[in-house]
């Protein structure tokens, strides 16, 4: 074997080529963008009560949401409980599927006044959603 014996030692400014750093950060980019577009869902953050043997409500039509405070938001818009009645009555009542959407911190009674606001209606269908545990 032959190695060499004396190292030469660079003198000078040597440019660093630097379009595979653009590249990698362009792609980090991208990546972070994707990610922050599939993370955040619009609307209130609220906390659900998990149920075992809560099932799947494919057919969501309709949402009732009842945050920490308990108030009532329908369609995004925060209504009391009179003026839910007169807009639920609005609806084709036989085809309506509703998904209650409670916090846990939301008294039992407050889910329970919905659910008969929509059973006075004639709703069929009458949902509450919990988490799986």
């Amino acid at each position: 074997m032959h190695f060499k014996r004396r190292l030469l030692y660079e003198q000078g400014l040597k440019q660093m080529d630097i379009a595979p750093l653009i590249n990698i950060i362009f792609l980090l980019l991208i990546f972070i963008l994707l990610i922050l577009g599939f993370t955040g869902l619009p609307g209130i953050s609220v906390s659900l009560p998990g149920l075992a043997t809560s099932a799947n409500f494919r057919a969501r039509n309709l949402e009732i949401v009842v945050n920490r405070q308990g108030v009532i938001l329908y369609k995004g818009k925060e209504v009391s409980s009179q003026e839910l009645r007169g807009l639920l009555v609005q609806l084709p009542l036989s085809k309506t599927a509703v998904l209650i959407k409670a916090d846990k911190a939301v008294p039992l009674t407050s889910v329970m006044e919905l659910w008969k606001i929509c059973q006075e209606l004639g709703l069929q269908q009458v949902n509450i959603a919990t988490t799986r545990e």
